[in-house]
C-alpha cells in the first residue's frame, strides 16, 4: 500500500496493487466499511474508490 497526498489541497489517498481484480473486490467489501468508519466526521467529502487495470509492471522480486 502506498499512501500519497497534497497538503496544499487537502487531497489524500491510497494506492494498493492487488494481483487480480477478484481479490480487490475481495479486499474492498471488507475495508471500504472499516476505511468508512474510520474517516466518518474526519473528511469533507465521501471517499472516492476506482479501481484500474494495470497495463504493464516489473513481477515483484521474491528477494524483497
Amino acid at each position: 500500500m502506498t499512501v500519497f497526498g497534497d497538503d496544499s489541497d487537502g487531497e489524500y489517498g491510497i494506492f494498493v496493487l492487488w494481483d487480480s481484480q477478484a481479490h480487490a473486490a475481495a479486499a474492498a467489501a471488507i475495508i471500504r466499511p472499516v476505511l468508512d468508519k474510520h474517516l466518518s466526521g474526519n473528511v469533507q467529502a465521501p471517499p472516492e474508490a476506482r479501481l484500474y487495470e494495470v497495463i504493464s509492471g516489473s513481477p515483484a522480486d521474491p528477494a524483497s
